[in-house]
């Protein structure tokens, strides 16, 4: 273990907020929870070393490690999740060829495809970057390779980088031109990218801050970062605290307000952020499975099954309230590198 300094600013002025425990692998320890009394940023100390992190990551279990192709299924169910797929594409991303369709240029046909599709667009848009973005993108942390087939798949040329050996080396067997690295140090000349994405990955890395200016450096004036983290800001969050599904204590090393992610990134030089959060019905499900747990409730068999296929029913519509009041579990973040620098004062005018 080792001491932590605040992630954000590097001060050691400290709030402890509770302790935690790794929930999902159930490797043994407890780790303290704490607050910057400077800047509000929340993260472990002391934390696992470097060496020693790799036990909490079980490369067996891991699920970014082993997704499905988004091309999975076979007959039917497949020609219907393609033909979904490319009328959110076509519709809400911008896409004109390719896979999507020739979406009609008729305006009430569009308006019917885009509310027809809006309660399901985030399953393919958390993937898939508008077309308008750019043809070269570079996903952080990208496990398998699972956002870059659907990148690859509407002609965007794919790049990822990751720690772990055995995801980069499936990431390639599917096509990506990925690279086992430190994303402190990426293996890239400045100005590549149009698009980086980071998803589900900044929580993980021990100098987040390094990152993101590394992350400025390969991306191409105008390029645009996407990144989402969980939102330690959200409701469920305040609720659940230790038991917070998306704390997911100890790999994520630190986790991020929409405070603290803004100041963050405008810190690594980047403008035009914008931030939204979204809440997910299985994360509040995964939150109220722990709360079970820690009363000694264990349901196994049928009755976890029922259990876990009834929640997120249960959680939908309180889900959609939280989403709308922009407390939910996910922050979700786009930001452009500037083609300019801008003056300490000029920044200030913005905020």
């Amino acid at each position: 273990m080792e001491a932590a300094a605040c992630p954000l600013c590097g001060a050691t002025e400290e709030r402890f907020l509770f302790w935690a425990r790794d929930r999902m692998h159930h490797v043994e320890g407890t780790f303290r929870v704490v607050q910057c009394r400077r800047c509000t940023m929340v993260y472990l100390t002391p934390r696992p070393t470097r060496e020693g992190m790799a036990r909490y990551y079980p490369s067996e279990a891991y699920y970014s490690y082993h997704p499905s192709s988004p091309r999975s299924g076979t007959g039917l169910a497949r020609a219907v999740k393609d033909l979904l797929k490319a009328a959110i594409a076509g519709v809400h991303l911008g896409y004109d060829q390719g896979p999507a369709p020739a979406v009609s240029q008729r305006k009430w046909l569009r308006a019917v495809i885009w509310l027809l599709t809006a309660p399901i667009r985030d399953r393919l848009c958390q993937y898939l970057p508008p077309a308008a973005w750019g043809k070269r993108i570079l996903d952080v942390g990208c496990g398998a390779g699972l956002a870059l087939d659907y990148a690859r798949e509407f002609g965007w040329q794919t790049y990822g980088i990751d720690v772990d050996e055995a995801a980069v080396a499936r990431a390639r067997a599917r096509g990506h031109e990925a690279r086992v690295g430190e994303v402190g140090d990426l293996p890239y000349s400045s100005e590549f990218f149009d698009v980086v994405r980071i998803w589900h990955t900044l929580e993980h890395l021990p100098h987040p801050l390094v990152t993101l200016r590394e992350v400025h450096r390969v991306l191409k004036p105008g390029g645009r970062l996407w990144l989402e983290v969980p939102n330690i800001g959200s409701a469920a969050a305040a609720v659940f605290r230790s038991r917070w599904f998306a704390l997911d204590a100890p790999r994520h090393l630190q986790s991020f307000s929409p405070r603290t992610l803004e100041r963050m990134l405008r810190e690594a030089g980047f403008g035009e952020v914008a931030l939204k959060t979204y809440q997910g019905a299985e994360e509040l499900t995964n939150s109220m499975w722990y709360v079970l747990e820690d009363i000694g409730l264990r349901l196994k068999g049928r009755c976890r099954g029922a259990l876990m296929t009834l929640s997120p029913m249960v959680w939908k519509l309180p889900s959609l309230a939280v989403t709308s009041l922009r407390l939910g579990d996910r922050l979700r973040a786009t930001a452009v590198k500037r083609t300019e620098p801008v003056t300490p004062s000029a920044e200030r005018g913005t905020s």
